[in-house]
């Protein structure tokens, strides 16, 4: 197989999402671990200079190389960089390849100024999921353009260990009959952790059990801007505590939030766990990086089958990862009459044997590694076919969405009132516009 030189370019600074610092660094492994690849690292820093820049460009690039590829969500120097080649190398018919996350549509005017630059030139873009892929699919005019490959995952370290698992319990003083759910993530109205919340106490109700459910992660106020709905900073775990907090006792104790958690806290959780819970249906969820991370431990899912996280239950066997209903009407709905049965028949369920989650974890890990995503990269490198870059109406129509009300650009029209900062997510006062369920429908169908 021919060499393909290859640049790689990312944007070394902290990310304000952990999990896209995680995906940078395992997606540099990856690209660097098949020799047949000669790759140069272009790490950026935030307010480097255009000199500057061009002549650390120089200094990792010649005429020689084919690909140049964008590893990060932030779209901070792309054109700078694609600019800076075209005009020191106008004949080396670089291939541009870019990793897609989940705000690409948000993005809409980075990528229509891209389609100028990038006239006449090469391009692939990477999605990491099917439902993502055909969404991006459908924004473009040639589809050959867009390639498949999930973000990989450090698989050295997210592995079932029995060791692990009899640890966390001990140390939270949890009785190995007893059923541990967790969620690990934002704790963000955008994930619909409040929803997570009522129905596990529902179905505490129901079973009356002494099932825990654990939730790991930052808060954050971003709310819904796309449909005008704000927070301030803290107003949404606020709100959640204080719902909480009007439970029965014996459920509030039942529902412990364990803040942030480094990597080899949250293998402790995953190992110590027997189910992993989630209701997000945000337009982001292209991927799913907690709750691969947590399959590749053997923890059994329950997940929304909404974007990224219906390619994660392909991997799974149905046992192991049950996905909830989801419908587009004036809103994105779940099933939450399904979801409580899903609990439920998780609580019934006889614990995981040890050799059944290890069959588990290792039938994941050999999906996601960073050796065989590598693989994967290199075949689209060497062997997959780039195109123009050229969107069609669709992209169009974002784009006019967010000219005519930055503010709520995917809000239905006759609702463009701009909804109180305050106001709940679940007030009847609001509509998605009949655009963004269109548009959305790829996360729900394949």
């Amino acid at each position: 197989m021919n060499k393909a030189k290859t640049l790689i370019v990312y944007l070394d600074s902290r990310h304000h999402w952990v999990s896209c610092e995680y995906i940078r660094k395992n997606l540099i492994q990856a690209y660097s671990i098949y020799a047949q690849n000669e790759i140069s690292l272009l790490p950026l820093r935030l307010g480097i200079s255009r000199d500057e820049l061009k002549n650390t460009f120089l200094k990792v690039i010649d005429k020689d190389f084919k690909n140049i590829v964008f590893l990060d969500a932030r779209t901070d120097y792309r054109e700078a960089i694609i600019k800076i080649a075209q005009t020191i190398f106008p004949n080396a018919g670089f291939i541009y390849t870019f990793h897609l996350y989940g705000a690409y549509v948000l993005n809409y005017s980075h990528w229509l100024s891209l389609e100028r630059i990038l006239d006449g030139k090469s391009v692939k873009f990477i999605a990491a999921s099917d439902r993502h892929k055909n969404l991006v699919k459908s924004t473009i005019k040639s589809p050959e353009v867009c390639h498949l490959s999930p973000f990989p995952i450090n698989t050295d370290h997210y592995s079932f260990k029995l060791d692990s698992r009899t640890e966390f319990r001990e140390n939270k003083k949890i009785p190995d009959e007893t059923k541990v759910f967790c969620y690990a993530g934002r704790i963000s109205a955008q994930k619909k952790v409040s929803s997570l919340i009522r129905n596990f106490k529902k179905f505490l109700e129901i079973s009356n059990s002494s099932s825990i459910l654990f939730i790991a992660g930052k808060d954050d106020n971003l709310g819904f801007g796309y449909i005008g709905q704000h927070e301030f900073p803290g107003d949404y775990l606020k709100s959640i505590k204080a719902e909480i907090s009007a439970y029965p006792d014996w459920i509030q104790k039942q529902i412990v939030f364990l803040g942030n958690l480094d990597e080899e806290e949250l293998k402790s959780l995953y190992c110590g766990a027997d189910c992993f819970v989630s209701l997000s249906v945000f337009n982001d969820e292209d991927f799913g990086m907690a709750p691969v991370e947590a399959l590749c431990t053997g923890l059994p899912l329950i997940l929304t089958d909404w974007g990224g996280y219906n390619s994660i239950a392909q991997i799974a066997t149905p046992e192991f990862c049950k996905l909830v209903r989801v419908k587009i009407s004036h809103r994105v709905f779940v099933d939450h009459g399904q979801f409580i049965k899903e609990l439920l028949r998780r609580f019934k369920a006889p614990q995981s044997k040890e050799v059944t989650r290890k069959e588990i974890s290792r039938l994941a890990r050999k999906f996601y590694s960073i050796e065989a995503v590598g693989k994967r990269l290199q075949n689209i490198l060497l062997k997959k076919q780039g195109g123009a870059l050229s969107f069609n109406s669709v992209m169009t129509k974002v784009q006019e969405c967010f000219d005519l009300d930055n503010g709520a650009p995917f809000l239905k029209d006759s609702l463009k009132y701009k909804p109180d900062k305050h106001s709940s997510l679940e007030n009847p006062n609001w509509e998605l516009s009949e655009f963004y369920r269109k548009l959305y429908s790829h996360y729900i169908k394949e």
